[in-house]
């Protein structure tokens, strides 16, 4: 990563909606027979922390980050239909901690750095996490994305685990599987 590169929490609008218009590329790069629509701007984004990686004034990559709490619950992105997390993983106890979801990741396919730039996305999540007095950061992701996500986790120093048992939703018939980042209170 180099000095022109900003890695920050924004709610500027200009930003989100550079970072909506990168991921819906993004996913519809990798996925093209997603709707039109997806990635556009959701609800969920203005209750959810905006991270975004802006190099050369431009932003290159992104992630929503979705925060449920004891005193303020909120329905992760991924709880949709009877999916619910804390029913699903009852070892987590939930319902008496905090706990968020990960989502909307996209990195500019064009970036020649792209692992790098991922990994401090992923540090920047934790950090943002940490900073909320949360520890677990839960995805939902294709192939690809969860061996990135261990790749990264490794890297940080956090624990990770993935539950291929667990039937998690997907976006248009995309496979995901659910996993967890464990230890984002610390990531330096």
């Amino acid at each position: 990563m180099n000095a022109e590169t900003l890695i920050h929490v924004t709610e500027d609008a200009a930003r989100v909606r550079e970072y909506c218009e990168l991921r819906q590329r993004v996913y519809h790069h990798h996925y093209p027979f997603l709707p039109a629509h997806f990635g556009d701007w959701e609800p969920i984004d203005d209750l959810s922390h905006i991270v975004v990686v802006n190099r050369g004034g431009r932003v290159i990559a992104g992630a929503r980050l979705t925060i449920s709490t004891p005193d303020s619950p909120l329905r992760l992105p991924m709880e949709e239909g009877g999916f619910r997390l804390s029913r699903e993983l009852p070892e987590y106890r939930l319902h008496s901690r905090s706990y968020a979801e990960i989502s909307r990741v996209a990195v500019d396919p064009g970036t020649a750095d792209g692992g790098a730039v991922n990994l401090e996305l992923a540090r920047m999540l934790c950090r943002t996490a940490a900073g909320q007095g949360v520890d677990l950061l839960f995805a939902i992701c294709p192939r690809g994305q969860l061996r990135i996500n261990r790749r990264n986790a490794a890297a940080l120093g956090v624990a990770f685990r993935f539950f291929p048992a667990v039937k998690a939703p997907g976006d248009y018939g995309v496979a995901k599987t659910l996993c967890v980042y464990t230890g984002a209170m610390g990531v330096r």
